[in-house]
């Protein structure tokens, strides 16, 4: 499949071990300076001393581009009592029963580890040489 070049939100699905289930993301793609500033914000350096901020520039950068989470990914708790008896549906969408309008904060502040992860994928590892990527045929 072709890389789809569009301003439309795109979707990815995490397998999370502490959950043992499959969550779903959406995002936009970052902007070409979002890009630049994402890469240009992961170490900092004074003087002799350089020090790495991936951590907090995968929070910034991830919470900026995610626009939504799948229906059945996250669940909060229904009251404070009892929190982990009741849990109810985390959903992103306006038109849902389940809606909450802190959904970001929620996702971002409770599970930033997919936050992280999430911002790791898109920002950094979003590509990989082929496998049969040492072989160019000359297209003439």
């Amino acid at each position: 499949m072709a890389r789809q070049l569009t301003t439309s939100d795109s979707k990815m699905s995490l397998y999370d071990r502490l959950s043992n289930s499959d969550l779903v993301l959406y995002y936009r793609v970052p902007t070409p300076q979002e890009q630049i500033d994402y890469d240009n914000s992961q170490v900092t350096r004074t003087r002799n001393k350089i020090k790495s901020a991936s951590g907090d520039v995968r929070m910034k950068f991830g919470a900026q581009i995610l626009t939504g989470i799948g229906d059945d990914s996250f669940t909060v708790p229904e009251t404070d009592e009892n929190a982990l008896l009741k849990m109810k549906p985390l959903h992103s969408r306006k038109d849902s029963e389940y809606y909450d309008p802190e959904w970001k904060n929620l996702v971002v502040t409770m599970a930033p580890d997919i936050i992280s992860k999430f911002a790791f994928l898109i920002f950094e590892a979003s590509v990989e040489q082929s496998e049969d990527g040492d072989t160019v045929e000359d297209p003439t």
